[in-house]
Formats: C-alpha cells, structure tokens, sequence
C-alpha cells in the first residue's frame, strides 16, 4: 500500500533555489525507471512482435496484486525496486534479503547443495567492475493459470544481465535442453543463480 501511494517518495529540497528564494523540491509521484529496463521492454516488444505476441509493458506502480491472478507476466527487478516480487518470494530458494549491516541486498540459498554457497553477494562496486549476481525464476501465476518470469539482480548489472539471458534464444534452448522442455510452460517451477561479469557497468557475460 505504501508503495502503491508513493509514500517512499518524500519530497527532497535540491540544493539550488528558485527566483524567488524559495528551495526546490523533487518531484515525487512520477513514474521512473532506469535506461536498462527500458532497454529490455523495448527489446522484449520487438521479440513479441516477431513471435506473435501480444506484448504489454505496464510500470509496476500501476500494477495491483489481483492482476497476477490472470495472464502470463515477466517482473524485472529485485523485492526493492519491485516489490511485487514479494508475491513469490517464499515458493524460491534463493531468497532476496538484507544484510545485516543494511544497505545491501543479498541472496540466501535456503537449501544449499553441494559446491553451493549458503549467501550470495557482491558490493556495488564489484558489480560494476567484477561479478555480481542474478536470479531467474519461473513460477505460476496466484490462480497457476498462467506463468510467472521473475528477473532479479542483486544491483542494476545483474538484472540487465539476466533480462539479457531470456532474450536469448540460445540460452532459452539450453534450459530447454537441460529440463527436457519443449515449451515455456514446462520449466514452471524453474529457478536458476547466473554469475555476471561486468566491466565498467556494462555486462561481459554470464
């Protein structure tokens, strides 16, 4: 609710005044996002668009949690700047959470397996010159009539990265691949860890 009424958004005086002596203000209630995510809407319209399919960009502000009872949905973003990732979050096993010492968002590996750290994390600045990571999930609609894709990054590299990834046919056919799939619909339940690397913010692989 609160995030739907924009009630993070608070108003922040900037340091330059106006004419008349007063101090300017931020203006909050504005619908923003980044230039990666617009990159990958774009570039998920294009690919609908060849595949046949009807492709609706929607920011997820004007979004309630009733409409992911209907239709096939992909959610770009980490529980922080997506929060209707929440939706899903407790059927993963790699959990988005905060480090203790705050500020950082890092990924719990509920049930690690073999070879399989227990948390996964990496500072801003190592994402941006190093490695980072990012989930990929793909879960049931709330009514399992439909699909669910879930991109999450750890910082703003990761998420590019993993948009990057499901955008590839190449990578779309190995998963396939390595779960005997023919089709989207029969990965639900899929959940993948990607390592990014990156060099000055621009993503090198996975």
């Amino acid at each position: 609710d609160e995030y739907l009424r924009f009630a993070e958004q608070q108003p922040l005086p900037l340091p330059q005044a106006r004419a008349d002596g007063a101090s300017r203000e931020f203006p909050g209630h504005r619908l923003f996002t980044v230039f990666q995510n617009a990159a990958f809407a774009m570039n998920l319209a294009k690919l609908g668009g060849r595949q046949g399919w009807s492709v609706k960009l929607r920011h997820p502000r004007l979004l309630q949690a009733r409409d992911f009872r209907e239709g096939n949905f992909v959610v770009l973003g980490n529980p922080w700047s997506t929060p209707w990732v929440y939706l899903f979050e407790d059927q993963l096993n790699f959990r988005f959470s905060e480090a203790p010492d705050g500020g950082v968002w890092e990924l719990k590996n509920t049930a690690p397996q073999a070879g399989e750290k227990a948390v996964y994390w990496s500072p801003p600045a190592e994402s941006r010159n190093g490695v980072s990571y990012a989930r990929l999930a793909v879960l049931p609609n709330l009514t399992r009539t439909g699909v669910v894709d879930l991109i999450s990054g750890l910082q703003p590299e990761s998420t590019e990265a993993g948009g990057d990834a499901i955008l590839s046919p190449e990578f779309f056919t190995t998963v396939l691949q390595i779960t005997g799939g023919s089709k989207l619909s029969d990965i639900t339940g899929l959940e993948m860890m990607l390592e990014v690397t990156a060099v000055d913010g621009t993503v090198q692989g996975t």
